[in-house]
């Protein structure tokens, strides 16, 4: 229970304030990652049942996703997009990803993240497909961030807290218990369709860690936070292509 609050704590805004949370705790809570995830995707469920537009509702769902996480995750794909776009070096990139000013590749990225996810929320089929995706979606983001960090080293010679959730700390069972979790999961509310969307996604990942170990030799948090959105970017186009 201790990792799930640990999990709670750094992926969302929900006021847990635990004391004297160390490196392993840090390390073992990614077991619990999907299950947050559900806890977002519940709460989406519950706005996106408002009785307003369509694309109202859909504008809030969004909002909700953002305020409940801190934009924590936005903030990472921000930075890698700063650092990853900036023609530069290791070193240089990295510099570029710490820097808590947002450059124009930030914004722009930014920007074409959030109006994709908008667009593809609203055009997600209505009833219980719709329901599930949202339902379903935050949890297979934070179960992409368990793969990224299960497969890659941590990029920066010091340790930041991004470091925590790396294979330099996450060992097989942590990994195999998030993938267990999101599998049970995504197998009852999607039948096997859920296999394709799992695989899909460990692709994407595959593909982003390749990319971050020829740009910076690893991954950082920002690196696995955009790992996370761009997966639910993905899982919610392939829902609205097989609507």
């Amino acid at each position: 229970m201790h990792g799930f609050l640990v999990a709670l704590q750094f992926l969302t805004i929900v006021p847990v304030k635990l004391k004297a949370v160390t490196e392993e705790n840090l390390s073992r809570s990614v077991a619990w990652f999907p299950v947050v995830g559900l806890i977002i995707g519940a709460v989406l469920c519950l706005v996106n049942m408002a009785g307003m537009p369509p694309m109202v509702v859909k504008g809030l769902v969004l909002v909700a996703l953002i305020v409940l996480t801190g934009g924590l995750h936005l903030d990472g794909f921000a930075d890698t997009c700063d650092g990853f776009f900036s023609g530069k070096g290791k070193e240089e990139t990295l510099a570029i990803m710490r820097d808590s000013r947002l450059g124009a590749m930030g914004v722009i990225g930014l920007i074409l993240l959030l109006l994709l996810k908008f667009a593809l929320l609203v055009s997600l089929p209505h009833g219980r497909v719709e329901m599930s995706s949202l339902f379903l979606m935050p949890a297979i983001g934070r179960w992409a961030m368990v793969v990224i960090g299960y497969l890659t080293p941590y990029a920066r010679r010091r340790g930041g807290k991004g470091s925590f959730h790396t294979s330099n700390s996450i060992n097989y069972r942590d990994f195999a218990e998030a993938t267990l979790i999101t599998l049970i999961v995504s197998l009852l509310l999607f039948g096997f369709l859920a296999i394709l969307l799992m695989l899909t996604v460990y692709l994407l990942i595959l593909g982003i860690r390749w990319f971050s170990l020829r740009k910076i030799g690893g991954i950082t948090g920002d690196v696995s936070g955009a790992g996370g959105e761009l997966s639910e970017i993905l899982i919610l186009g392939l829902i609205c292509l097989g609507r």
